[in-house]
């Protein structure tokens, strides 16, 4: 097939697989803001011979892949809509790290971690002028771990989706014609501050997953009326007497607080205002360099 991929280069092993597999790469075009040039990006310019160019995908740009003759237009990862339009020449698919209709929306995996999923999934879907709403041409399940976390599921869930482009490919004339239409489904949002705050009045089991669910850094609690920001943190369920959210003790930079049903410990945490400094800090110091 002669394929046209739109998409962070983060997915760049999608039209690399395709290329080494004797596909042809008509286009590869990334968000306009990117400027991260990642390895594997770099192996697909170099497998295909096509560069990558980081553009705002116009609906003029779709109909220069029309005119080029394309099979499909992949696309993954890209942060906009599509302009693809009813009618058009050449099918447009969509990749998808959630059990479509269920987890439409920016942030699938976070919050397959925060409800506590024991499965997620992969989907290919035909995309129309809904995100995420057009009909399913290919889905896989893929299970959570216990111990799973957001960067661990990410990884996972785009390996499975290298896996099923080439299944993809090779019968997509029978998946095209019998893709099912989505029904009603659920919507994930970006989280809000409050969903990435550690809740030390719940459960140990909830603390858990807020802290497998984002990167250190973007993580909160509050320890004694402030807002910290948590870099790293453990917890585990021990029945007590103190009430939820009461500091235990300090040992150096650690701080070991209450859950209703357990205990957290802070190994690295910073008073919000401190982080903030030092972040605005780090950033003026690589600016200046």
């Amino acid at each position: 097939m002669r394929i046209a991929f739109v998409g962070s280069e983060a997915f760049a092993a999608l039209p690399f697989t395709l290329s080494e597999a004797g596909h042809e790469l008509t286009h590869l075009f990334g968000p306009a803001t990117s400027i991260a040039t990642h390895v594997t990006g770099a192996m697909a310019e170099e497998s295909s011979g096509v560069r990558w160019e980081h553009t705002s995908v116009t609906r003029e740009k779709i109909e220069g892949i029309h005119r080029s003759g394309a099979d499909l237009i992949l696309c993954a990862g890209y942060p906009h809509r599509l302009d693809v339009r009813p009618g058009d020449p050449i099918p447009a698919l969509n990749y998808h790290p959630s059990p479509l209709p269920e987890g439409r929306g920016p942030s699938p995996i976070a919050w397959a971690i925060l409800s506590g999923r024991e499965s997620t999934a992969v989907t290919f879907h035909e995309m129309v002028e809904r995100f995420d709403a057009g009909p399913i041409v290919l889905q896989r399940e893929l299970k959570i771990g216990p111990g799973e976390t957001t960067p661990s599921l990410d990884s996972r869930t785009r390996q499975l989706g290298v896996e099923m482009v080439l299944e993809l490919v090779a019968n997509f004339d029978e998946l095209w014609l019998n893709r099912e239409p989505q029904g009603e489904g659920t919507f994930c949002p970006l989280p809000r501050r409050e969903d990435r705050t550690l809740d030390l009045a719940g459960p140990v089991a909830q603390i858990d997953r807020v802290l497998r669910a984002f990167t250190p850094g973007n993580v909160f609690v509050s320890v004694a009326g402030k807002a910290w920001v948590v870099f790293d943190a453990v917890c585990w369920p021990e029945r007590h007497d103190f009430p939820g959210g009461s500091e235990i003790s300090r040992n150096g930079g650690r701080r070991l607080l209450a859950a209703s049903d357990g205990y957290v410990l802070l190994r690295s945490a910073l008073p919000e205002r401190v982080a903030r400094l030092r972040f605005a800090a780090g950033r003026l110091k690589r600016f200046v360099r």
